[in-house]
């Protein structure tokens, strides 16, 4: 997919959701997504990707953070500041104070959910991150986990940013952390709690191209018979 059919769906997303709220109206889906989380090196952009291409269908991971500082006409480096990291009121309010016209953690996260939604709405994707497991309504959702061993996921990380094994190390706990302290206060989510997905994928047993493989063939059975299972009628 493109970047101007990208910034579209995007629109269309916030005045979906936007309407959804106004109508309360609540309709089935029409089509199932893949909501990934992910452990920090744990390959989850990789093997969205596939994912993505095998399906023929949007990936959705950077690139929300991206047109949704479009929607709020601010420069997308502004925004990175919140994108999976925790913050604090106190921070927040200072930041507005010491920064005139700043967009807050609040705006951009309401925004952020608001186009989640709207683009599963909108067709068939894979979403990264962003608490998309979270936000998405179960009946809609195959939601899944990438996790893998930690000096797995170290050697990922040294690979891709050319870096020590040291600093890789600093930097897969330092997101990991920060990751899971964003859903915890932003959502009230604990993404290590593997009753919180339909699927965890461990990484370090399996290959991208079957990592990728697992998740289509139970994507594909959901589809199959409409929807993903209520998981309250089971309790």
């Amino acid at each position: 997919m493109n970047v101007p059919d990208l910034s579209l769906s995007v629109t269309h997303a916030l005045l979906r959701t936007h309407g959804a709220k106004q109508g309360g109206e609540k309709t089935p889906p029409r089509h199932l997504v893949i909501a990934i989380s992910r452990e920090a090196g744990a390959l989850g952009s990789t093997i969205a990707r596939e994912i993505g291409r095998r399906l023929e269908c949007p990936v959705y991971d950077r690139n929300i953070v991206e047109k949704v500082a479009e929607e709020l006409g601010t420069p997308v480096s502004e925004l990175r500041r919140f994108d999976e990291m925790p913050t604090f009121w106190v921070e927040d309010w200072l930041s507005g104070m010491i920064r005139q016209n700043t967009v807050s953690a609040d705006t951009f996260f309401r925004h952020l959910v608001a186009a989640i939604r709207g683009l599963a709405e909108v067709g068939r994707c894979v979403i990264v991150g962003r608490g998309s497991p979270r936000v998405l309504p179960l009946e809609q959702t195959l939601r899944v986990r990438l996790i893998g061993d930690r000096p797995d996921r170290i050697a990922t990380i040294r690979e891709q940013r050319q870096c020590t094994e040291r600093e890789a190390a600093e930097w897969v706990d330092r997101i990991e952390k920060e990751r899971n302290e964003f859903l915890q206060r932003r959502l009230n989510f604990d993404p290590t709690d593997p009753h919180q997905f339909d699927l965890v994928v461990n990484t370090s047993r399996l290959s991208i191209h079957e990592s990728a493989e697992v998740i289509i063939q139970a994507f594909l059975r959901m589809e199959t018979r409409g929807r993903a299972p209520d998981l309250s009628l089971s309790k």
